[in-house]
Formats: C-alpha cells, structure tokens, sequence
C-alpha cells in the first residue's frame, strides 16, 4: 500500500519517504556507527527516491542539466585520475574509493530533483522543509541532551575549550553543521514562537559546542531572513539609517565578545588555518588546471607529528586545490546566478541558508560534501534555476 502511494511524486506520503531518505545518514552518523561500511550503508537511502522514478518509469531529464552535470563530473574526477600518474610523493594519499562513492551518490540524488523539481507544487518543497524539521527534531533533542550533559560533567569552567562537547564520539565540527542546519530549517516554520524557542536552543547548543562559524552562519541567516523583507517591502531611506545603527550595534557587540567570550580564545587555531590556506595558495599556483588529487592533503608529508591542523578549512580553496580551478570557476559562476535569481524571486529564506552556508564553508573542511546541509544547499542552488518554471 505504500509503495502504491509512492508512486506519485506528487502525493504526500512521497515527500515523506524522500525526507526520510535524506535524514537516514545522520542518524546511521550518530547512533549506529561511524565506520566508512555503516556510512556507506546510510547513504544508500538517497538511491531509493531515483530508483522509484525509475521503476515507475517517471524520469524525465533535461538536456541542460545533463550538460552541465556532465561537465561537471568531468571536472571532478578527471584530475584525480590524471594525478594518479603525476608521480608526487602525495599522489598515493588520492581517494579514487571515496570520490566515486560520492559521486555516484550525489548523481542519483541530483538527477532524481532534476525531474521533481520540473514537477513539484510550491507547497511540496515547503512540505519537504516540514518533514525533514520533523524527522531530525528527535535527533536533535536527543543529541543536546547528550551536549548539555557532557558540557556540566566538565570539571572545567563553563565554555572552557577543553569542555568540547563530542556527543556519541561525533566530533564538535559535524555535530555544529546538524545544529546549524536545525536552526536554518526552523526558519521556514510557521508557528513563531516554537520558531524563536527553537533557534534559541540551536544557538545555546552552538554555544555548548564553541562553534564560531556556524554561530556567525546562523546568525547571518536569521538577520537575512528577518531584514531582507524589510529593506524590500519598506522605503529605502527609512531603512539605510536602521541598517546602520544595527551594523553599528553588531560592530560593538562582536568586538564585545571577541574581548570577553570563547569567541575571541585561543586565535592560535587561526594562525594554523592561515597557514594551510596560504599552503593551498601556492599549490593553487604550482598546479592550477589539475590540483593534487581528491582528498590529498598538500605537502602532508613534510608536516610535523603535532602539526595542529592538516587540513584546509576554506572549501573553495580546498577545491582548487584538489580538482584546479576549473572545477572553481564552474562553481563559482553557478554561485553567482543562483544569488542573481534568488534576489530576482525575493526567496527570503533560501537567500538566509545561501548566504549562511557559504559562510560556514569559508571556513570549513568540506569539498564537495554529500551530508544533509549540504544537499539542502544543493536543492536551493538548483530549484533556483526552476522557479520561472514553477510560477508557470
């Protein structure tokens, strides 16, 4: 019976079975097990809603994104493949196994809203925001729990570096993204007060974790989404003078808690990104059409055992790095009409997650990631690109 109501990309309990798919990964991540085997089982969900379009023979592609994914799969994986040869010391760190898994991966969930998004209603994908908020709210509870206990067992002071919380043996960084893309989700509920308790309690855990760029991302987004509608809706020159006096005020406040908050602690970490930023740069430089091979880390094998940080935190230098710069500059163009088009069709709330994405990815270890906030963000760079056809 279900499988018959599945079907119909159209019919409700679809969009549920698609949620689902989506958050299946995060909890094999948290609560079954970490290994690369049990990851790799989780992702399997995101084959399921592509192979029901394909059963049930309602594919329907379109010769643009065939083009373009084409290009961009290219793109991909050819440098690896070329830097597999290249003789380097490093080019035995390449990750041929992880690269096509991903890949693969990430094409059967692309493909799959290439057709849905040619075929969805508006509520659909309002309706597809409400089941992931749904299916991940027991998630996330259970997981601050976890984050506030750890943090009052520490013997440390309150927000001390060395109280991080690690909930399920998960690292701060991953557990930051799922708070993060929470609290982004929260901003498409209705209901505003639950909205504000929510985001609230995603900025305490935030807090807990002493996730700086993902506390800057999610508040970007809120500014964004609350702001926006303001500047469009009202006279500019009553908005310019309140646009300022709160640039101001954040101006005061962020200088605030850099002096007198984990905010401002521990700068070294900084200077290490710094560096590895600077090392992506100059192999940027040396080998700019091909980069070094998918997931390598420049130069690994002069590092020092109690090298702090090995890895780059910034995703499009780690991109360029990786793939060259084509693969950049593809990426980047795309980024570029996607904030073109979502300004053009004033989506306030795809605008906050744009924005407070490629922020947390500014600093970040990502590349080209198949976790839950990243497809989301995959979603909104796509459906912006579908939304004359949905007006239609």
């Amino acid at each position: 019976m279900l499988i018959k109501l599945n079907t119909n990309i159209k019919s409700e309990s679809f969009t549920k079975l698609l949620a689902l798919c989506l958050v299946i990964p995060a909890y094999m991540d948290f609560f079954v097990s970490k290994s690369p085997l049990f990851q790799f089982i989780g992702y399997l969900s995101y084959l399921i809603p592509l192979g029901i379009l394909i059963v049930n023979q309602q594919i329907d592609l379109s010769k643009k994104f065939i083009i373009f994914w084409a290009i961009f799969s290219i793109l991909l994986i050819m440098p690896s493949i070329i830097n597999l040869s290249s003789g380097r010391l490093e080019s035995d760190l390449i990750n041929l196994k992880g690269l096509f898994s991903k890949w693969i991966l990430l094409s059967a969930l692309m493909l799959f809203f290439d057709t849905w998004l040619k075929k969805y209603q508006s509520s659909q994908w309002h309706r597809l925001l409400y089941y992931l908020f749904l299916f991940m709210l027991p998630m996330i509870a259970i997981i601050f729990l976890k984050v506030f206990a750890e943090v009052y067992e520490c013997p440390r002071e309150l927000l001390h570096p060395k109280c991080r919380a690690n909930p399920y043996g998960v690292g701060a960084f991953i557990t930051s993204e799922l708070f993060l893309l929470f609290g982004l989700l929260c901003l498409a509920l209705k209901h505003h007060t639950l909205k504000v308790v929510l985001i609230g309690l995603s900025f305490i855990a935030l807090t807990f974790l002493l996730a700086r760029t993902a506390l800057f991302g999610l508040f970007i987004a809120c500014s964004f989404y609350i702001f926006l509608p303001m500047l469009f809706n009202y006279k500019k020159r009553m908005m310019i003078p309140f646009i300022l006096a709160c640039l101001i005020l954040s101006f005061y406040i962020f200088n605030f808690l850099i002096d007198h908050t984990f905010i401002g602690n521990d700068f070294s970490t900084f200077s290490k990104r710094l560096h590895m930023w600077q090392l992506g740069l100059e192999t940027i430089k040396a080998y700019p059409w091909f980069g070094i091979g998918f997931d390598v880390t420049p130069n690994y094998y002069s590092f020092f055992k109690d090298h702090g940080d090995k890895t780059i935190h910034n995703m499009f230098i780690r991109i360029a790095t990786e793939n060259g710069l084509p693969l950049l500059l593809l990426i980047v163009i795309t980024l570029i009409l996607t904030i073109i088009r979502l300004f053009q069709s004033k989506d306030y709330f795809a605008i906050a997650v744009f924005l407070s994405v490629i922020i947390f990815h500014s600093f970040s270890t990502r590349h080209i990631s198949i976790n839950l906030m990243n497809i989301i963000f995959y979603i909104i760079i796509m459906k912006s690109f579908y939304v004359s056809r949905i007006k239609n």
